[in-house]
């Protein structure tokens, strides 16, 4: 286990430092409305992939301020093509700890938390459309205290290693 932990955090580690945020296709925020993120409401970012056959990391995100009245956050993320659903996961970002400590970067009312899609960098399977889409995933029908949605694709250099 210890072993498996480690190469996925260099994996991660790797990705976030290979990914230049200058050359990123799409490197943006979504403000959500100021009384607060609807579950009907999801943010949707299209993207025109032209190189299927480059890798690319995609990150998403959330500012959040005191106004957040819970500890977690869960999103639900797809991405669709014209084939359908390419992929779909729920991500927990945990927002403050046991002692209401809010979490992330940032210093003073607004905190920033980040996590990639999947484990590693992935190809799409065709040029095309590419619609990811970011959902809130929490009871309440709707949540006070998230700023903004952050949303970033970035193709990174994976080297093949020939033995």
């Amino acid at each position: 286990m210890p072993k498996f932990f480690a190469f996925f955090s260099f994996a991660i580690l790797f990705a976030l430092f290979a990914c230049n945020r200058n050359e990123s296709l799409v490197n943006t925020y979504i403000d959500i409305d100021a009384d607060g993120w609807a579950q009907d409401s999801s943010v949707e970012i299209t993207v025109m992939i032209d190189d299927a056959d480059l890798a690319y990391m995609a990150f998403s995100g959330i500012r959040h301020n005191p106004n957040y009245p819970y500890r977690n956050l869960y999103l639900f993320r797809e991405v669709e093509s014209e084939r359908g659903i390419e992929y779909r996961d729920t991500i927990y970002f945990a927002l403050s700890d046991a002692k209401g400590v809010r979490q992330g970067s940032g210093s003073g009312h607004t905190r920033e938390i980040v996590a990639p899609f999947g484990m590693a960098p992935f190809k799409f399977g065709e040029r095309g459309y590419y619609t990811f889409r970011i959902t809130q995933g929490m009871r309440p029908e709707k949540i006070p205290g998230i700023e903004s949605v952050y949303f970033r694709l970035t193709p990174v250099k994976v080297e093949n290693k020939e033995e």
